[in-house]
């Protein structure tokens, strides 16, 4: 009989405290998804560190587990001096059209990508992160927008996704 091999994606807030204690939580969550739960493919965004620090202990895992795919989602289209870096990062990359067009917020629509194409959502949430916000305060209105991690969160609870939250 086959396996039904799955897809995970991470998604964190642009800055985390990278401890040996949040390396470990991780790197056996990951053996666990990969060798427990028949996750085989990791769509890897960009723009955080904990992208980077997950991705970073994917490379890690494929040595052991070389049938596993990074994937980078991508937010543009790149140019072939970009080639190179994503050639030896990930095992594949592709720029979802949903994004096409989104502007500013084509992170959210990249993320909600991400998301609807997942079985696994893991993610590095902080309900009490805020964002810094550089416009300047508009008289009579809260100048706290929520991040793209509090977005993406949420939007993976609708969508009733098995999540787990390396945060808590």
């Amino acid at each position: 009989m086959l396996k039904h091999f799955k897809t995970c994606t991470f998604i964190g807030h642009k800055k985390i405290e990278a401890t040996d204690e949040l390396f470990e939580k991780t790197f056996t969550l990951f053996e666990k998804l990969i060798t427990k739960d028949n996750v085989s493919r990791f769509l890897i965004g960009s723009g955080s560190h904990f992208n980077d620090f997950c991705s970073d202990i994917l490379l890690k895992l494929k040595q052991k587990y070389p049938f596993i795919r990074r994937v980078y989602v991508r937010l543009e289209y790149y140019n072939e001096d970009d080639n190179s870096f994503v050639c030896n990062r990930y095992d594949e990359s592709y720029f979802p059209k949903c994004a096409i067009g989104a502007g500013q917020k084509s992170y959210v629509v990249r993320n909600y990508h991400m998301i609807d194409e997942s079985d696994i959502c893991v993610f590095y949430y902080d309900e009490n992160y805020r964002p810094i916000s550089f416009s300047p305060p508009k008289r009579g209105v809260n100048n706290c927008r929520r991040s793209g991690t509090t977005l993406a969160y949420n939007y993976a609870v609708k969508k009733k996704k098995n999540i787990y939250n390396l945060k808590e």
